[in-house]
């Protein structure tokens, strides 16, 4: 019965079909969950635009149970927009001040504020402005200052140009406020809806407090991660982040982590290197000691330099130095060239793979087809492919697919290598985002144990299947550069 059935599937067109009905039903319903969510606004553009201004003469903000703020001398609302209109929050550019008196305690905290930065709705906005008694910033417009005197200013002043550059500076801030996933370029972002409160301070010294009203009233430091004030809300508002926002990122991310491997499978159905891959095996065997000096030069180096771009000469250098005990250690002859997956078998499927994998991801980033292409010029376009590739994407896979993986293959199983992989790439991940980038822990536990092993996966998989490390980095490349070019 057995061997009937696995007859049946060795007929790839039969599989194929199995397959697209397979990948159909995931599809629709990871689009489902996604779309349907309640804390979800799908797309993220990577930065928050400025429409208009509005002047203000003083503001006292009855946004919040337990923290006071108030604006005497005046000062400026800049609401902030997503691409397609929607407010996603309002900065507030001005000298305040601010008193937080949690309830049921003797802790009180008061200080001067430059800026804070609220996430906000259409109907929030418009109550704001109506309690602002707001002046909008239009081609000419009077200003009162501090002592009563009128000023004129042009809304292409400088002026209002510093005062929109503040506020950026501020929203550039917004994914500590906000719960996103990362996927594939795109940002998936959770918000706090109308009955959570939070608000984000900038302090004149620079420091960014949050501060939070809901199930826990909570303020705390963003610059030195240190937590004034935590205590439970006698009011048990709703919380925030939401408790299931780790189980639903898990089954979402599951569901497309499936359609992705049945792509993968379904674009190199007709492949099959387990033979020429079990021979080469055979013939070649690296000491254990040149694998792990390797990793471990190579991770040292990536930590050391992770404040520099790829265009720093450090970079540069290191990245050279890499490629040069690579290529001498583990690809001296034609044989251990096509073992670390140096080769051009079945470029054509490897190139197209790559290509379809990559648009197929960017598409499930956005939820959303890409109506065209936005780059400077053809030149551009090839030096940004050519950076992306070499600096990043082949070096990455080289180390990973090329070594790790196959290191853990040899000594295990192919199952055991792809998911063990996986599993060191989500452990870097959370000591970059937690220590370098910061993030705040749910996200840092999104983004290091779903998104990035999820990605890992994906191509390891397409390195199994085709045994070349140009396929996984050109598909690497295109994850980097895809985000950058595609207009959705």
């Amino acid at each position: 019965m057995l061997q009937r059935l696995h007859a049946v599937f060795q007929n790839s067109f039969f599989t194929a079909i199995v397959l697209l009905v397979i990948l159909i039903l995931t599809l629709s319903t990871a689009v489902s969950a996604v779309l349907y969510l309640p804390t979800s606004i799908g797309e993220q553009p990577h930065k928050l635009h400025i429409d208009e201004m509005y002047y203000f003469p003083s503001l006292t903000l009855n946004t919040f149970n337990y923290l006071d703020i108030s604006y005497n001398d005046g000062g400026f609302l800049v609401p902030a927009y997503n691409n397609v209109g929607t407010v996603k929050g309002v900065a507030i550019i001005s000298d305040g001040v601010y008193q937080f008196y949690p309830p049921d305690s003797s802790y009180r905290e008061q200080g001067d504020i430059s800026e804070i930065y609220i996430p906000y709705q259409e109907e929030q906005l418009a109550l704001l402005l109506l309690e602002a008694q707001f002046t909008e910033i239009t081609s000419r417009n009077q200003v009162i200052d501090a002592n009563n005197q009128l000023i004129e200013y042009q809304e292409s002043d400088q002026y209002f140009d510093q005062i929109r550059a503040q506020a950026q500076s501020i929203f550039d801030k917004e994914s500590d406020v906000y719960i996103s996933i990362q996927l594939f370029g795109y940002k998936r972002v959770y918000i706090p809806d109308s009955e959570v409160t939070i608000a984000l301070l900038k302090t004149p010294s620079l420091q960014y407090l949050l501060y939070n009203e809901n199930r826990t009233i909570s303020l705390h430091d963003l610059s030195t991660n240190e937590e004034y004030f935590n205590v439970t809300n006698p009011n048990e508002a709703v919380e925030y982040p939401p408790k299931n926002i780790l189980i639903y990122a898990s089954i979402t991310i599951s569901l497309l982590l499936i359609a992705a491997i049945i792509v993968v499978w379904l674009l190199t159905i007709d492949l099959d290197q387990k033979k020429r891959f079990e021979r080469l095996k055979k013939q070649i065997e690296y000491p254990h000691w040149l694998v792990i000096l390797t990793i471990l030069i190579y991770f040292i180096g990536q930590l050391l330099l992770s404040s520099y771009s790829v265009f720093d000469y450090q970079n540069i250098i290191l990245t050279v130095l890499l490629y040069l005990l690579i290529i001498l250690s583990f690809c001296k002859n034609s044989a251990e060239r096509q073992y670390i997956g140096l080769n051009f078998y079945h470029w054509g499927h490897s190139i197209s793979s790559a290509i379809a994998l990559g648009f197929f991801f960017q598409i499930l980033g956005a939820f959303n087809i890409p109506i065209r292409f936005n780059f400077d010029s053809y030149l551009n376009l090839i030096s940004m492919i050519l950076v992306a590739f070499f600096a990043q994407a082949l070096i990455n896979e080289l180390i990973f697919r090329g070594i790790i993986q196959n290191y853990i293959e040899r000594l295990t199983n192919t199952i055991v290598a792809i998911t063990a992989t996986a599993g060191i790439v989500a452990v870097i991940n959370f000591i970059v985002n937690t220590y370098i980038y910061q993030l705040v822990t749910i996200e840092a536990l999104i983004q290091s144990f779903l998104v990035a092993p999820f990605g890992s996966i994906v191509l390891s998989l397409l390195y199994i299947r085709t045994r070349s490390i140009l396929a996984s980095s050109l598909l690497a490349t295109l994850l980097i550069i895809l985000p950058k070019i595609l207009i959705f």
